[in-house]
């Protein structure tokens, strides 16, 4: 009789690594909030890749590069705006890069606001500051946890 080390199978490894382990993007010019939002996601998600950028042309070349499961992108930011960004992501021919879940995040309650991310194709939108309760539950519904 031999002992199944795992090693003779690697998929099922590779499988539920995958099943489990998610790539976030945080893009947004306050170090303060990507850092409190990498904060609140780490405890709850500890196995999870995060990444992040400080403004829209970085985080825009990052999620080419990283191809994640879900972004958190600030509406105002230097270079390129939330909402551009959002446009460049949603119009890519890529479409494993269109359809990725976007939470937009504002710090302007202003609906005209939300109602522009919404109709250009966020998948939601989180108001600044949040609460690490409020983060979890978008995140949870965008990745469908």
């Amino acid at each position: 009789m031999s002992m199944n080390s795992g090693k003779e199978n690697p998929s099922i490894y590779d499988e539920l690594l995958g099943r489990y382990s998610k790539k976030i993007v945080i893009i947004d010019d306050d170090q303060d909030v990507v850092k409190m939002a990498q904060s609140y996601l780490l405890e709850e998600y500890p196995i999870f890749d995060y990444f992040d950028a400080y403004d829209g042309t970085t985080g825009y070349s990052l999620i080419l590069e990283e191809m994640p499961d879900l972004i958190i992108l600030d509406i105002k930011m230097p270079s390129l705006s939330g909402l551009e960004v959002l446009k460049k992501i949603r119009t890519n021919t890529d479409s494993n890069i269109s359809k990725i879940p976007v939470i937009m995040l504002t710090a302007s309650s202003d609906s005209e606001t939300v109602q522009t991310a919404i109709e250009q194709g966020a998948s939601n939108y989180l108001l600044k500051p949040f609460q690490k309760t409020t983060l979890i539950t978008r995140v949870n519904k965008m990745l469908k946890l």
